[in-house]
Order: C-alpha cells, then structure tokens, then sequence
C-alpha cells in the first residue's frame, strides 16, 4: 500500500526497458525492482506530489542500479 505501487511501477519500468534493450538480464528485474523498493520503502500517501516524487526517484534509482549491475 502507500506509495509502493508508484515505486513498484516505475522500477519495472526502468528494469523492463533495460531486459528489452540488451542492458539487463531478465531475472535482473526482479532484482532492480526489490532493491529500488527495499531502498525506498513504502510510507503512506499525503499528497500526488509526493507520489510523482516517489516515482521520479525509483526511476533515478532503478537506472544507476541497472549501471551498477552491467559494468
């Protein structure tokens, strides 16, 4: 609940298109999309704002663990 649907969503996003364009193996989704959430964490929703933040977030979050996990 809270805000771990927009952070669930916008990881597997990112970690979707990186599988689709050759940059992540795809059992590495599952991967990127638990670290971004662990990370994250999920709290309860006060305003859309703080969901468009969230999500912005995951989505940094996601592309610099996608980094981490090809070099």
């Amino acid at each position: 609940g809270g805000t771990a649907p927009a952070i669930l969503n916008a990881a597997n996003e990112v970690a979707v298109d990186a599988f689709l364009n050759y940059r992540l193996p795809y059992l590495g989704i599952a991967s990127v999309v638990s670290n971004v959430l662990n990370r994250l964490g999920a709290e309860s929703v006060i305003s859309l704002e703080q969901i468009l933040m969230r999500d912005k977030e995951s989505r940094l979050l996601a592309t610099e663990q996608i980094k981490e996990l090809t070099r």
